[in-house]
């Protein structure tokens, strides 16, 4: 099972911020504002995860996956 809250990745990506908009100049060739911006969009999004959760596993033979996801919205 993974559990994911969108409010501590948000965090994490804020703290990280300046080192993955340089990461993203680097791997995609943007300039920085573009990189920002790209980064900017995703903490946004992570914001608005209120929680995710992925089970995975099988029964009686079958394996099944199951996400569920919570929003956070404005």
């Amino acid at each position: 099972m993974l559990e994911l809250s969108g409010v501590q990745l948000a965090s994490i990506l804020a703290a990280n911020r300046e080192s993955l908009v340089r990461q993203n100049m680097v791997e995609k060739g943007n300039p920085r504002q573009q990189a920002e911006t790209e980064l900017d969009m995703l903490t946004t999004l992570a914001r608005y995860l209120g929680q995710a959760k992925l089970e995975a596993g099988s029964h009686e033979g079958h394996a099944q996956t199951k996400l569920t996801v919570k929003l956070t919205l404005p």
